[in-house]
């Protein structure tokens, strides 16, 4: 892990409450400056857990860019640190994690649900210790939530530079920010693709590339950033044949260059594409390196 990203995870990280004697110093919740959150349930009838920071800088003229954050229970308080660290270099900028209503980090059911398309049972991949096969298929309507149900709830709570707007995502989530991009063009103009689970559903997302490429006319000017850790695919040592295997079959670097071999036609369109490998990394230890990367990349300067 870089520098940066153990910079920002040990200013975020809450350690566990342990005893204390009536000598110790009395204690008190940490809070995130600037930071507030408030839950909105879609019109298709998922409630979500908004996290919102406002940069304690003035707006723009032309308002905030804003980055949006898949799995913003744990995505939002890194991104919120390396806005911090990338001011100075790219101005300020707000962060809008969406999330659920939990107390974890991360809600595995919900985010099967609104990352994937429709999905055979036999073509799902249980999550670690999972008893059931969740349901898939609803990254559409959380799509639709997004751009036509939370930006407008967003716009009315701080000055938004509408030319300005990012998404990013991580695995399942970096699976989704492809579909947003193929789906939905110039309703972000950046895009951070994390580890995307391109593998998914027989790769799908990678027709759904192609149907994109074919029809130029609907590509919008956006930035789209691909990454990966040098150590996904890698056997993990004293873990199962099957999962070691699941692991190996992501062919995560290979798929990624591969997209953006596919999305090369559409440079003149205005689609920069760009793929960045985090060498020393494996599938959950890339996050903060790819949330600063990310980030950085949707809001620095036009060259």
């Amino acid at each position: 892990m870089n520098k940066l990203a153990r910079l920002a995870l040990a200013s975020i990280l809450l350690f566990p409450t342990v005893a204390r004697s009536d000598d110790d110093p009395p204690t008190a919740p940490v809070t995130i400056p600037g930071a507030s959150r408030f839950d909105v349930t879609s019109q298709a009838g998922g409630t979500y857990r908004i996290f919102l920071y406002v940069p304690d800088a003035p707006a723009p003229a032309d308002g905030y860019p804003v980055m949006y954050a898949l799995d913003g229970n744990s995505s939002f308080g890194m991104l919120v640190e390396f806005e911090r660290i990338q001011r100075r270099m790219n101005g300020p900028v707000a962060i809008v994690g969406v999330g659920y209503p939990i107390d974890g980090h991360m809600d595995l059911d919900r985010r099967f649900l609104d990352f994937t398309p429709p999905t055979p049972p036999e073509l799902v991949r249980r999550f670690p210790g999972a008893t059931h096969t969740p349901k898939t298929g609803g990254q559409d309507a959380f799509l639709s939530f997004l751009v036509d149900e939370l930006r407008p709830i967003v716009g009315r709570k701080l000055k938004v530079d509408e030319r300005r707007q990012a998404i990013c995502g991580h695995s399942l989530g970096g699976l989704f920010v492809l579909h947003a991009l193929f789906q939905r063009p110039g309703a972000f103009q950046a895009y951070v693709a994390a580890s995307p689970s391109i593998w998914w559903n027989d790769r799908s997302i990678e027709a759904e590339a192609r149907a994109f490429v074919a029809d130029p006319s609907r590509v919008a000017p956006a930035r789209l950033l691909m990454t990966f850790g040098g150590l996904e695919g890698a056997a993990v040592p004293g873990d199962s044949a099957e999962r070691n295997e699941a692991r190996k079959q992501t062919r995560m670097a290979e798929s990624v260059r591969a997209m953006a071999d596919t999305l090369a036609p559409l440079a003149d369109t205005g689609l920069a594409v760009q793929v960045a490998e985090f060498p020393e990394e494996n599938h959950g230890g890339v996050i903060p390196a790819a949330l600063a990367r990310g980030l950085a990349r949707s809001f620095a300067p036009a060259p």
